[in-house]
């Protein structure tokens, strides 16, 4: 579970906005759904030196009044701006022990602004899904895009990801009762956690179907890169998504 939830989050905050479409354009009652195949070949999980090919089923939806869901994110966006877009989120996580593992819900709010055709700006603020639940972390991303062909979009993307102690303690930190002989004590330090690049290209093919493919480049840094837990602080993936809009 832990591979896919992390597979689902890098897609979520690398991939344009959590709500593609702002509420005012639809017309009031309706609703967009979107059923999705999933394809995706990269890293087993964060930090591992080995590869595996996944291949999921995904659904996400719009509704009219402003509530999405969007792989592991539920949202709702409270702005009817079409260049800027903010809302609430609420995500589930995953947090381990030295014992046990468990869901634990975060929540918090986003901001999207388009700068101009074809650029956007994207940050998500989250707090929550850690052992003591005072994580927090803060998601900055840069998208750009341009068409490049009739139905065909091509565009690239940069993100960082900042979070403090308790945020990283779980999935990065060694404390002495977890300590051994080939995992020594690991202190963690707030500050940036990650960076990816993504390039990705989006085709069309008809009012009800599309194909989209996904590159990224993600590495860890500061105390998460250099924990025992991770094999490696780097990795790339590929995705593909076969999507139907219902």
């Amino acid at each position: 579970m832990k591979p896919i939830l992390a597979m689902c989050a890098m897609l979520a905050i690398y991939t344009p906005a959590l709500a593609e479409s702002t509420r005012m354009l639809m017309p009031e009652g309706s609703k967009d759904v979107q059923l999705s195949l999933l394809g995706y070949f990269g890293p087993a999980a964060e930090g591992s030196s080995s590869k595996r090919l996944r291949i999921l089923p995904m659904i996400s939806a719009q509704w009219a009044n402003g509530v999405f869901v969007r792989m592991n994110v539920i949202g709702m966006q409270l702005s009817d701006s079409g260049n800027m877009t903010y809302g609430v989120l609420l995500a589930p996580t995953m947090t381990y022990t030295s014992t046990r593992s468990r869901f634990t819900p975060e929540a918090g709010a986003y901001l999207s602004y388009h700068v101009a055709y074809g650029v956007e700006l994207t940050s998500a603020l989250m707090y929550g899904g850690s052992i003591d639940h005072r994580g927090l972390s803060l998601d900055l991303g840069v998208h750009l895009s341009m068409p490049v062909a009739e139905h065909h979009t091509m565009g690239l993307a940069a993100g960082a990801k900042l979070a403090n102690r308790a945020a990283l303690e779980a999935n990065y930190g060694v404390t002495p009762d977890q300590a051994s002989a080939s995992m020594p004590v690991h202190a963690v330090d707030g500050g940036l956690r990650d960076t990816a690049f993504s390039a990705n290209w989006r085709w069309e093919i008809s009012t009800r179907y599309s194909l989209a493919t996904t590159l990224a480049a993600h590495r860890l840094h500061g105390s998460a890169a250099s924990s025992p837990r991770m094999e490696q602080p780097g990795g790339i993936g590929l995705a593909t998504i076969l999507t139907y809009h219902y």
